[in-house]
């Protein structure tokens, strides 16, 4: 099992996962209960992690279909598919778990009707195989997501400082993260996304004019929109696959992960509730 997987288990408890989802749990419900695509639209979540997006957007009365590398982590989410399967028997809700390339999915061209990524882009180096292999999948009037990513400074001395500080409390735990800065994700945006429209959240506030915030401080970025026409890759396959599935289940861990997506579910269902 990959270190950063092993991270996600042990160096985090119950109690972590669980500070982590009363900070974001109500921001991902809301957008989910904003979206306005027809029932029983197809979403592609990718990079689901334990499912909870996919559950958020599932319940609404989509078809969800959860990707992620790691069946460990993923194992987690049949909780919520069998949620979902008791809540709606007649199958207007839907969650399937595929583990599975992100840049070679098994899905039809054409085939979903919107996609999510969510925290997944700064851990990629290549960023444009995923997107385009988004703007395969997706129906001509489908919509992408990329919600919640991180961006640091731009600016050489800080952004030095910055990563020698991010990557000292990273690697002895076996995460590796690629520090995009916001030009970078501008540039992604605008060369996959059809005007796409692009929300930002600062650390430091106080920095007024865009060019002088987006390049001294950090924060998060969000882009949605339609993704601009697939492009025949002239890579071969090998260059193409950069992440190989980790396939296999890690025993040990299951048991843990079960426990903490029982609390997972029993919140995000109090949101829906109240």
């Amino acid at each position: 099992m990959a270190d950063e997987n092993k991270w996600h288990f042990r160096h985090n408890n119950t109690e972590s996962h669980m500070a982590f989802l009363r900070e974001w749990g109500p921001r991902m419900a809301k957008w989910a209960d904003d979206l306005r695509f027809p029932k029983g639209s197809v979403h592609l979540d990718l990079g689901a992690g334990e499912g909870i997006l996919s559950y958020l957007v599932a319940r609404r009365g989509y078809h969800s279909i959860a990707v992620e590398l790691s069946a460990t982590i993923l194992h987690s989410a049949t909780l919520f598919r069998a949620g979902l399967d008791r809540e709606s028997p007649n199958g207007d809700s839907t969650m399937r778990l595929w583990i599975a390339n992100i840049y070679d999915l098994p899905l039809e061209t054409a085939s979903v009707d919107f996609v999510t990524i969510k925290q997944v882009i700064h851990h990629l180096e290549d960023v444009d195989g995923l997107m385009n292999e988004v703007s395969r999948v997706l129906k001509p009037d489908g919509v992408a997501y990329i919600l919640w990513e991180p961006f640091y400074t731009s600016i050489p001395v800080l952004r030095q400082r910055e990563l020698k500080r991010e990557r000292a409390r990273e690697l002895p735990m076996g995460i590796h993260h690629v520090y995009h800065t916001y030009g970078t994700y501008k540039r992604i945006f605008d060369r996959w996304l059809v005007s796409p429209k692009i929300e930002t959240e600062y650390e430091i506030k106080k920095p007024r004019h865009y060019l002088t915030r987006n390049r001294f401080t950090r924060g998060i970025i969000s882009a949605s929109g339609h993704a601009k026409p697939h492009q025949q890759s002239t890579r071969g396959a090998r260059e193409q696959i950069q992440i190989e599935p980790q396939d296999f289940l890690c025993e040990e861990l299951l048991d843990h992960g079960l426990k903490t997506t029982l609390c997972r579910k029993s919140y995000l269902d109090s949101l829906a509730r109240t």
